[in-house]
């Protein structure tokens, strides 16, 4: 009767201590700043620009990406090369897509302007709209992959 009693107990304690066991699954933040280039057209222009900027990124646990976009665009036009535009946009979205928006200066015209657009991997669009009343859609390719995301871990524990 000692032996059974003695068997139960140690076969209960480790019983529980097995079925203890647990998953953990993290979500860590993650942050990038990335330099980039590329090729933008813009509708109606005769010649494409040079595209050259910054982007700074932050993804949080569910993956969502917010952050913030620098870039000069410079006409390749051997009049024009001198007149680029400048912009600030803030951007938010997916790890895939991500919208923007912000406001520059074309040197272009002299006026401020405002810019709505998107970026996905490689690949951007949108529209620049000058105080003045112009619109100036554009495309292009640029040096952009996705942004750093949130990235899980799992790991195993017993207690």
């Amino acid at each position: 009767m000692k032996k059974l009693l003695i068997g139960a107990v140690l076969l209960s304690v480790f019983g529980v201590q097995a079925q203890a066991g647990t998953t953990v699954t993290t979500l860590h933040k993650r942050s990038e700043t990335v330099a980039f280039g590329g090729i933008q057209w813009n509708f109606g222009a005769s010649r494409p620009e040079l595209v050259l900027g910054v982007r700074t990124t932050q993804s949080n646990r569910t993956s969502n990406v917010t952050g913030a976009k620098f870039d000069v665009a410079i006409p390749l036009d051997s009049k024009a090369w001198t007149m680029p535009t400048f912009r600030a946009m803030g951007l938010a979205g997916s790890c895939d897509v991500q919208g923007e928006a912000g406001f520059g200066w074309s040197f272009a015209t002299n006026y401020p302007l405002f810019a709505l657009g998107v970026q996905a991997p490689y690949s951007t669009a949108g529209i620049n709209y000058t105080i003045p009343g112009s619109l100036a859609p554009y495309v292009g390719v640029n040096s952009l992959h996705k942004p750093a995301c949130a990235y899980k871990t799992t790991s195993g524990r017993f207690t």
